[in-house]
């Protein structure tokens, strides 16, 4: 089994923090490849004055079950929100990993940083 570690996919591609724009946005979409598994791992760094709420969209898009709420202090420096949890692989409707804060109001109060261990047959 192969491992390779990458960007999350939604991030850029020169791995500088991705800004939280309020808004429900897809931060890293997993393999279409059934037999392959990403290991995700993300931090959240608070540049506001005051604690702010993450909500982590986990597995589809619109799935409130899977969703994880986090308070982030502020000033905190990197809080670890997704500590290597398991995606599998899909070929038909690729799993993802959201993040949201709670509107545009709050937008650029949020960085996010990570990447993927991607395991691989």
């Amino acid at each position: 089994m192969a491992i390779e570690k990458i960007l999350l996919s939604g991030g850029g591609t020169d791995g500088k923090p991705l800004p939280c724009d309020g808004n429900n946005q897809t931060i890293h979409t997993a393999s279409s490849t059934a037999t392959d598994i990403d290991e995700v791992w993300i931090w959240a760094t608070n540049l506001h004055s005051a604690d702010e709420e993450v909500t982590v969209g986990w597995g589809r898009f619109g799935w409130t079950s899977t969703n994880n709420l986090f308070t982030v202090p502020t000033l905190a420096g990197l809080y670890l929100l997704v500590p290597g949890l398991i995606l599998k692989g899909n070929a038909g409707t690729p799993k993802i990993v959201n993040v949201s804060t709670n509107g545009v109001s709050t937008a650029g109060r949020i960085n996010f940083v990570g990447y993927v261990n991607r395991h691989s047959a």
